[in-house]
Parts: structure tokens; sequence; C-alpha cells
């Protein structure tokens, strides 16, 4: 599996304020999800 790193990059940078619209109210940080997710891949 090939990754864009460049999309990758953008979303972890960028698009921060989604990721916590997201994780609002799961009792999990954003920085922790972005971190477990860069882990993964």
């Amino acid at each position: 599996m090939e990754l864009d790193l460049n999309v990758l990059r953008n979303l972890i940078s960028k698009r921060r304020d989604e990721i916590e619209k997201i994780v609002e109210g799961s009792g999990y940080l954003a920085r922790t999800v972005v971190g477990v997710a860069t882990f993964l891949v």
C-alpha cells in the first residue's frame, strides 16, 4: 500500500480543527488520535 505523504501531512497540520470536531465528546484528545493514526500508517 502506497501513501501520499503530502495528503497525510495536510491532514495532520492544516485540518486539525476537523479532527477536533470529530473526536469532541468521545473522551479522546485530537493529538492522541493523530498520533495513533500516524503510528498505524
